[in-house]
């Protein structure tokens, strides 16, 4: 197997790194995957390495797990908020008192004459064929 290119992955935590590099299909792909997007040619300026901005007592980086953990666990805590907190307690009790019907509106009924239109033009029919079909249905609700 040949060997793969050196790079920093700050994707995955070390640990789970070393769990799935163990030369698993998922794990080259992965690394063949972290290894395009984190080219140091696109996001570095030339001449500048991943290995040249770690992070020492004079320059302290943002972690890379600072910036998708987190925003991760909070958009899944809101998610939770809305869901059992604020729409049935708050949104729900309001909608009453303003109210607003909680249901859905009928769908149309069914129509013969645009479901054959539809079989035989299909989702783009040229104008010609809109006003013909229109015409139709006109002359069709008439006699009804």
């Amino acid at each position: 197997m040949a060997m793969m290119k050196q790079y920093v992955d700050v994707f995955l935590s070390p640990s789970t790194l070393h769990y799935i590099s163990n030369n698993t299909v998922v794990g080259i792909w992965w690394h063949q995957f972290s290894a395009l997007f984190w080219s140091s040619d696109f996001w570095l300026p030339s001449g500048r390495q991943w290995e040249n901005i770690e992070p020492s007592n004079k320059f302290q980086y943002p972690n890379f797990h600072d910036v998708w953990v987190y925003p991760l666990l909070l958009s899944v805590g809101f998610i939770l908020f809305r869901f059992f907190l604020l729409e049935p307690f708050v949104l729900e009790p309001l909608a009453l008192a303003a109210a607003v019907p909680n249901k859905r509106p009928h769908p149309p009924p069914p129509s013969k004459t645009l479901e054959t239109f539809y079989r035989l033009y299909g989702l783009k029919p040229s104008t010609k064929q809109l006003v013909e079909a229109a015409d139709t249905s006109t002359h069709d609700s008439e006699t009804s």
